[in-house]
């Protein structure tokens, strides 16, 4: 089966800017999949949760 099926990829804007996107990704069928991808993004760049103002999942 194609990867990118099962992969649910999530990006989260900070501070309502197009420009400052982090990016994460977890299995599509996790229940969990935007908090999974959530670490995942916080491991790359320490953003606080009150930052985000837009949260996208594409799969």
């Amino acid at each position: 089966m194609d990867p990118a099926v099962n992969t649910n990829v999530v990006f989260f804007q900070a501070n309502g800017s197009d420009e400052d996107l982090l990016q994460g990704a977890a299995p599509a069928q996790a229940e969990d999949a935007v908090r999974q991808a959530w670490r995942q993004a916080q491991e790359e760049r320490q953003v606080q949760a009150n930052a985000i103002t837009q949260v996208q999942c594409t799969w």
